[in-house]
């Protein structure tokens, strides 16, 4: 069976919850309530790292939530279910043409078109940058994380290189260079 992940970009209506930090911060543990119900109920299944570690069902960030569950049409469903209950008491939406969904690779392109509709979801993931890192961390690290070098390139071409001093080039590589791949490398 392959999972399924799901990243929604949320969104206040009315302005009803940002009015109150306490309220946010209710709002997202209801959030959590549901989905943590769902799953001990056996209806959503989460992610296991390893096998010795607990599920993961979702994570939630400032403005954006992501869901993890297997890729069937039943824990989908469950999740839109979740997402109308939570939005219903909330007031909170989900935008759903900015959200995106990534497969994992088992599964059948059938049953992607069918959880992709059904979820309202036509953007597959994968392919965009979340927190100034690629969405999805396979495949080799150097083609990963050769958007570095393009930034470093973009950066230094507006410099005059040609024309600094020795001390000069130095200040730019610590103050530019140094600085560029720190967030991206202490997530590996």
């Amino acid at each position: 069976m392959g999972e399924l992940m799901v990243l929604f970009d949320r969104s206040m209506v009315y302005d009803k919850v940002t009015r109150c930090l306490h309220s946010s911060l209710y709002c997202a543990e209801a959030l959590v309530h549901i989905m943590k119900r769902a799953e001990v109920e056996g209806k959503i299944s989460g992610m296991k790292i390893s096998s010795c570690s607990p599920s993961i069902q979702h994570l939630l960030f400032a403005d954006d939530s992501l869901f993890l569950c297997r890729a069937t049409f039943k824990e989908g469903k469950e999740i839109m279910r979740c997402l109308k209950l939570y939005g219903d008491a909330s007031g909170q939406e989900f935008f759903f043409q900015k959200s995106s969904i990534t497969y994992g690779g088992k599964i059948d392109p059938i049953m992607r078109n069918i959880l992709g509709s059904y979820m309202g979801i036509e953007q597959e993931g994968g392919t965009w940058k979340y927190l100034g890192l690629p969405e999805c961390l396979s495949g080799s690290k150097r083609d990963l994380l050769a958007f570095i070098t393009e930034r470093l390139k973009t950066r230094l071409s507006g410099w005059y290189v040609n024309t600094l001093s020795l001390g000069g080039k130095k200040v730019l590589i610590k103050s530019v260079a140094m600085a560029l791949p720190v967030h991206a490398m202490s997530c590996f």
